[in-house]
């Protein structure tokens, strides 16, 4: 379950490097989705990215500190759950927009399994 938990967290920083990345340069898709579809304001777009961040280096930290890997892939749940919410909430079902959240919620819960019980 270890490698599993390493695995899944290397996948998850790489794919949460990209979306924060999308975010600190207001990638046009990303304002387009998150602001314009969504409502986020751009104003939020760094404190977005700097949870992600935060959550693939506590995922990265939690191999060999077991508690940070909890606490970032409950972090990371949460926050993806509030990003699908979100969607739904002003009833964005285009697969290609609600899609993304729920497969990182997927890894993050993932992750947060696996290094519970490893």
């Amino acid at each position: 379950m270890y490698v599993a938990y390493i695995a899944v967290a290397g996948v998850l920083m790489v794919m949460l490097s990209m979306s924060a990345r999308m975010k600190l340069v207001r990638d046009q898709r990303a304002v387009e989705v998150i602001g314009g579809v969504v409502g986020v304001p751009l104003g939020v777009f760094p404190v977005l990215a700097l949870l992600e961040i935060a959550g693939g280096v506590g995922l990265l930290a939690g191999i060999w500190v077991k508690p940070l890997g909890v606490a970032a892939g409950v972090g990371l749940a949460v926050y993806f759950t509030v990003a699908a919410a979100s969607h739904l909430r002003v009833r964005d079902l285009s697969a290609e927009h609600v899609l993304p959240a729920v497969v990182l919620f997927v890894l993050s819960v993932a992750a947060l399994a696996l290094r519970l019980v490893a």
